[in-house]
């Protein structure tokens, strides 16, 4: 009898909780309610001020343009994601008492928007409420929550609008000249096999006037991190000689140069320089002649100039494709010992096993 009637009890409590959800006041709280629609195919002009810097930004057709500085080169794919998070905001909660608007963090606020569309919107927006994550806005004066990741798409300064130029796809990498002090490291995929020994060793390595066959894995895992090469963010833009002296790219570390392929084939080659390393461990790099510096990991950094040929050798003492191997001589106490591969062996038994024969 107790079970039924906690079993009855739970059952009320359920449906009245889901009656309250379908309240209209339940629903607002969980989904908010649009303040303010901004028709995005109608913005013409954007600026924010942030972090005590002001950007202001124009758009021209499909592009979006500095007027200030005409020969910025604007990333206006970035630009556009921007623009598509004004087409609903919404209202979480309406803020209205006694407070100021400092105890919200938007007198100064923490992120001033100005949007020119269809008409002129202004937005501010403050800190993130502890509780929710959600932040603080002003429009129209009301002040209200809102999702913090309104205002963590405007958060951004001028570095971080530049067009970032492309890293091609290279999907394997043919060879790589490695410049920096002392004699240049040259790598080379043999992928005829004609100048290697062993199917483990179908890299060449140049250095210091020597060929040598390279250890396969241990030479891919080394370049693993110039294939993957991505930027993390821009250091630097324009890049002119204080900004190359600055982050160690006047005379670079290390200069790479790589002839690769992509996954449809096509063949192309790609340049880097690799400049000092950053305080939170990435490295500064850039494409020679270009005006941008970028940051990236530092793994690459370190790999590239510390590496030497001894470390990407075979660990073997001795290894050979076996089944390519027609003859081997051997030099003992002043005589030479020529074997020879019988592919047919001795006997008939022999060669119907396929059994091969060394013989002298």
């Amino acid at each position: 009898k107790k079970l039924g009637v906690l079993s009855g009890i739970l059952a009320a409590v359920i449906l009245t909780l889901v009656l309250v959800s379908r309240l209209p006041g339940q629903r607002d709280k969980e989904e908010g309610t649009e303040i303010l629609a901004i028709p995005t195919d109608k913005i013409t002009s954007v600026s924010w001020e942030y972090a005590g810097e002001k950007l202001h930004f124009t758009k021209h057709g499909d592009v979006w343009v500095c007027p200030e500085q005409d020969t910025f080169p604007v990333d206006s794919a970035l630009l556009e994601t921007m623009m598509g998070q004004l087409e609903s905001i919404r209202s979480y909660k309406e803020i209205s008492g006694n407070d100021t608007l400092s105890d919200y963090g938007l007198d100064p606020a923490v992120l001033t928007l100005s949007v020119s569309a269809d008409r002129e919107y202004v937005l501010q927006f403050g800190n993130e409420n502890d509780l929710d994550g959600q932040a603080y806005a002003k429009w129209n004066g009301k002040v209200f929550l809102t999702d913090s990741m309104l205002p963590a798409q405007f958060s951004k300064q001028t570095l971080d609008m530049v067009q970032q130029e492309p890293v091609p796809d290279m999907d394997s990498i043919q060879s790589v000249e490695i410049r920096r002090e002392g004699d240049p490291l040259i790598l080379e995929y043999d992928e005829s096999g004609e100048r290697t020994y062993s199917k483990e060793c179908s890299w060449l390595g140049a250095y210091g006037g020597n060929t040598v066959p390279l250890d396969s894995e241990a030479t891919e895992s080394f370049l693993s991190d110039l294939k993957t090469l991505r930027w993390t963010g821009t250091a630097a833009y324009p890049a002119d000689s204080s900004a190359l002296s600055e982050f160690g790219l006047q005379t670079p570390s290390v200069q790479v140069s790589a002839r690769y392929r992509n996954r449809d084939g096509e063949t192309g080659t790609f340049a880097i320089n690799i400049g000092s390393e950053t305080e939170s461990g990435e490295c500064y790099v850039m494409i020679p002649g270009s005006d941008r510096i970028y940051r990236t990991g530092t793994s690459l950094r370190e790999e590239m100039l510390s590496t030497t040929v001894d470390d990407l050798m075979p660990k073997k003492v001795f290894s050979l494709d076996w089944d390519s191997v027609k003859s081997i001589s051997i030099t003992m106490d002043g005589k030479v010992f020529p074997l020879n591969r019988n592919e047919g062996g001795d006997k008939i038994e022999d060669a119907e096993k396929g059994k091969q024969v060394w013989k002298i």
